[in-house]
C-alpha cells in the first residue's frame, strides 16, 4: 500500500495586515530531516529568489500566474490590492515532481472568522480542515500522513479532528507531538502535530516555504497598490507595529476611498 506524505504549514498567521496562508506539499517518498531549509532560512526579507529556487528544485516550475493572484475570489471581496481567482485552493505543479495545493485568506474572512471562532487558532484550524479535505478529494491513496507544524501551543486535536469530520480510532499525545489514526471513507490517514515540524521533515518545510512565497508575493500587490494611491507611504510586512504605522500613514486616503477597515485591518 502506497503512503501519501502530505506536509502542512502556515504564513501570515501574527500579522495585522494581509492574509493567512495556507500551504500542503505532498511525496509518496518521506524523506529526512535536514534535506530542505524552511522559509525563516532562505527568506531574509530583500528577495524571494531562494524560495523559489527551493520550490522549483523539489515542485517543479511554479504558475506565476497563481503565484501573482494574491487571494482568490471568496476570500477577497473588498479588498482591490489583491487580484482574484475563483478556486477557493489553487492546486500547483502535478508536473511529476510533486503536488502542491495552497489557500490565501483575506482580511475580511479572517475577520468573519474571528467573529464565529473568538481567537486565531480556532479560525487556523476552521480553514486548515477545509485544506485538507481538498486534498483528499484530489488524491486517491489509500493511506496519507498528513504532517502539520503545531498550531501554537495546542496539545490535543481530537476535538479539531472530529470537527473536520474524520472518527479518531487511536492517539499519543505529548509535549512535543501528537498523532491521530482515522479510517475514513475505507482510507487510513494519519496526522501528526509536531513542535517544529518544518525542521522535521522536507514536505512541511516545502509547505512553509510555498505559503511564505504566496504572502510576500500578496504583500508586495498591497504595498504596490497603496503606493498608488499615497506616493509617500513605506512600505509594510504587515506585522503588528508597523502594520499600525502604516494604518496611521493612509488613514485619510482610506476614508477618501471608502475603504472598509475591516476589508483592512485584522480583529485578532
Amino acid at each position: 500500500m502506497k503512503t501519501l506524505w502530505v506536509g502542512i504549514d502556515e504564513a501570515g498567521l501574527g500579522p495585522v495586515l494581509g492574509p493567512l496562508c495556507l500551504s500542503a506539499v505532498c511525496s509518496l517518498e518521506f524523506q529526512s530531516a535536514g534535506e530542505i531549509k524552511d522559509s525563516k532560512a532562505l527568506y531574509s526579507g530583500k528577495s524571494l529568489k531562494r524560495l523559489v529556487g527551493t520550490l522549483e528544485e523539489h515542485l517543479g516550475v511554479l504558475d506565476e500566474d497563481k503565484l501573482q493572484s494574491g487571494l482568490v475570489d471568496q476570500f477577497s471581496e473588498g479588498e482591490p490590492w489583491f487580484s482574484q481567482r475563483k478556486e477557493r485552493v489553487l492546486h500547483f505543479c502535478g508536473d511529476g515532481k510533486g503536488d502542491a495545493w495552497s489557500m490565501s485568506i483575506g482580511v475580511r474572512a479572517l475577520n468573519e472568522s474571528f467573529n464565529r471562532t473568538g481567537n486565531k487558532s480556532t479560525t487556523q484550524t476552521e480553514f486548515l480542515g477545509e485544506l485538507i479535505r481538498k486534498i483528499l478529494e484530489d488524491r486517491e491513496e489509500e493511506r496519507v500522513e498528513f504532517l502539520v507544524d503545531r498550531l501554537g501551543g495546542r496539545k490535543r486535536y481530537t476535538e479539531v479532528l472530529e470537527g473536520w469530520g474524520f472518527r479518531v480510532q487511536s492517539k499519543r499525545e505529548s509535549a512535543q507531538k501528537s498523532s491521530y489514526g482515522s479510517d475514513f471513507q475505507g482510507r487510513q490517514i494519519h496526522f501528526c502535530f509536531e513542535v517544529k515540524a518544518d525542521a522535521q521533515y522536507p514536505v512541511v518545510s516545502l509547505a512553509s516555504c510555498l505559503s511564505k512565497l504566496r504572502r510576500e508575493k500578496a504583500m508586495e500587490g498591497f504595498n504596490s497598490w497603496w503606493r498608488e494611491k499615497c506616493p509617500k507611504v513605506r512600505p509594510t510586512a504587515g506585522y503588528w507595529e508597523d502594520g499600525l504605522r502604516f494604518l496611521s500613514e493612509i488613514e485619510k486616503v482610506r476614508g477618501e476611498s471608502k475603504i472598509d477597515l475591516l476589508n483592512l485591518k485584522r480583529q485578532k
